[in-house]
């Protein structure tokens, strides 16, 4: 399992050097393989980490990344992965 959580945590912080801090709709349909729809239905029924502020759904690029990824801390070497977003 080491060697998976290294390719994951490689993966993660190359993703971060790219991705803005705040994504929008339009950034993650052009991430994912799904159309306008289909992103937003996931936004709105909770899927995809997103908050609406103001009239604009943003969403965080380090929520979106664990999202993506499929981190949710249940294991422990995973979830050392999250100690990447607090440098």
């Amino acid at each position: 399992m080491g060697k998976e959580v290294e390719i994951i945590k490689d993966m993660i912080q190359k993703e971060r050097e790219t991705l803005p801090l705040i994504l929008t709709p339009a950034d993650i349909i052009e991430i994912l393989p799904f159309g306008r729809s289909k992103v937003y239905e996931m936004i709105r029924t909770g899927e995809v980490p997103a908050k609406k502020v103001g009239g604009s759904i943003i969403i965080h690029r380090d929520q979106f990344l664990l999202w993506l990824h499929d981190i949710d801390g249940k294991n422990d070497e995973i979830e050392n992965i999250t100690t990447l977003y607090s440098n």
